[in-house]
């Protein structure tokens, strides 16, 4: 497969290993594995990805570069919390329990609580999960 010279071996294997989001990361690796004269066939063969796919990421890489190789937004259910939000939320969280909230550390339910309560927004529990993790 032909691979266009917008970045080095060295210098995409080092981008991919510093990258974190995982699937980026993979892509990196796969136009690296194209760059070292693989084959697609043995491409798919170590990478599990079928041919179609390993030929869009390197086309996609030879005509923009790395950019295009990143997931697009998708659709979805519309996000409860406003964004602008996210801030007094994640402050709300890391200062802990309030003497009105009768615990000793905040679990999930608690937050949960906090949410519908302060935020105005109700959360399934996992949702709340959802939220804090993507919150970091």
């Amino acid at each position: 497969m032909t691979v266009k010279n917008h970045h080095t071996l060295k210098q995409l294997l080092s981008l991919a290993k510093t990258e974190k989001d995982k699937h980026l990361a993979v892509r990196m690796q796969v136009v690296a594995l194209a760059k070292q004269d693989l084959t697609c066939p043995a491409i798919v063969a170590m990478t599990g990805y079928c041919r179609r796919t390993v030929q869009r990421w390197i086309a996609r890489y030879n005509q923009y570069g790395i950019k295009v190789l990143k997931d697009e937004p998708r659709g979805g259910r519309p996000i409860k919390l406003p964004i602008g939000r996210y801030e007094q939320f994640c402050a709300r969280v890391d200062a802990g329990p309030n003497p009105s909230d009768r615990t000793a550390t905040l679990y999930g339910r608690d937050i949960q609580q906090i949410l519908d309560k302060e935020f105005g927004v109700v959360y399934t529990l996992d949702g709340v999960y959802k939220l804090l993790h993507r919150l970091g």
